[in-house]
């Protein structure tokens, strides 16, 4: 048995190598420079969370909203699926210019295009656009470690006004770090790809991170059992 769990063992750490060329937070920006590969990602993506988008539009409350800030906010999927349940709500889209282009193509096949519009930049080096009264990360966040996090959550809480929320869906672990498997597979499979470094996080580091970045009332929930968390904080 220990010569059979070794064995498991190196050959997990044989298969988790990935590309020491590129860093896994670069992986994404460096994908997305090219409009085949960003265009390929992005219909893959509105193809595979369409279903859970509308899952989110009936479980999260938008209708406390009137102008949303869709940080990495993709193919626009969960924009148009709270858009379409939502009718006073609009919608700023930010993503890479790449990305941008093919979600403005699937929010004007939904007839959105006057409530969802779309803005190009990168999480780092591009200012946040201001004046929303919800702001979210919806999945993109697993590419980075908590510094990184915690830097984001800060420079979006420096262009939210006082009183509003902001949203996080991620790939989420228990409070105790045991579980669920879903998320733990994922990130290995991502770390196998050169994509993600070695790090899921909790509902209960989710919260450390929006209150070092100045949010309080956290609040998680599972938006998917046993794979993605929401969680929700409020600017004082």
């Amino acid at each position: 048995e220990n010569a059979g769990s070794k064995l498991s063992y190196f050959n997990v750490v044989r298969e988790i190598r990935g590309d020491p060329g590129t860093a896994p937070s670069k992986y994404y920006l460096t994908m997305m420079q090219d409009a085949e590969e960003a265009r390929k990602f992005t219909v893959a993506g509105y193809n595979a969370s369409i279903a859970l988008a509308h899952r989110l539009a009936k479980r999260f409350d938008f209708s406390r909203f009137r102008h949303w800030l869709d940080l990495g906010g993709g193919s626009g999927c969960y924009a148009i699926a709270a858009c379409e349940r939502h009718p006073e709500l609009k919608v700023t889209l930010f993503d890479m210019p790449n990305v941008i282009k093919v979600a403005d193509e699937f929010i004007a096949q939904h007839g959105l295009s006057e409530r969802i519009a779309t803005t190009p930049g990168e999480f780092f080096s591009t200012a946040f656009p201001s004046g929303c009264d919800l702001a979210s990360f919806i999945t993109p966040l697993q590419n980075y470690m908590p510094d990184e996090v915690v830097t984001l959550l800060q420079k979006v809480h420096a262009v939210l006004p006082r009183g509003v929320d902001i949203l996080i869906v991620y790939y989420m672990l228990a409070d105790a770090n045991d579980g669920p498997l879903d998320p733990a597979f994922y990130n290995l499979q991502g770390i196998r790809a050169g994509q993600f470094v070695a790090r899921v996080n909790s509902g209960a580091e989710f919260t450390a991170f929006l209150q070092e970045a100045g949010f309080a009332d956290v609040e998680v929930s599972w938006l998917l059992e046993h794979q993605l968390g929401q969680v929700v904080g409020w600017k004082r």
